[in-house]
């Protein structure tokens, strides 16, 4: 199942002299795999821009775990993601 917009909540973006980076948090009851599939933030493209942080709560209705991603959002093509953080 694909992200679904109505779970994810942007709550902070830096201006840096480096570029915006925004933050977002994400409730899911898909597991860590599923998420870090390519594509799966394809339905929600437009709300993340390359090299933004997407921190997930994993398995929700399980096994809760807690998951830094790195958006990488390509001109074409489907979203991937890179895991940060001790899970990396």
């Amino acid at each position: 199942m694909p992200a679904v917009a109505k779970n994810i909540r942007r709550y902070n973006t830096i201006d840096s002299q480096y570029g915006n980076i925004s933050f977002f948090n994400h409730v899911t009851n898909e597991s860590a795999a599923e998420v870090q599939a390519a594509g799966y933030f394809n339905d929600v493209a437009n709300l993340f821009e390359d090299g933004d942080i997407v921190t997930s709560v994993v398995d929700y209705d399980g096994t809760p775990n807690l998951v830094t991603h790195r958006i990488t959002k390509p001109e074409t093509g489907d979203i991937t993601v890179a895991v940060d953080g001790d899970d990396a």
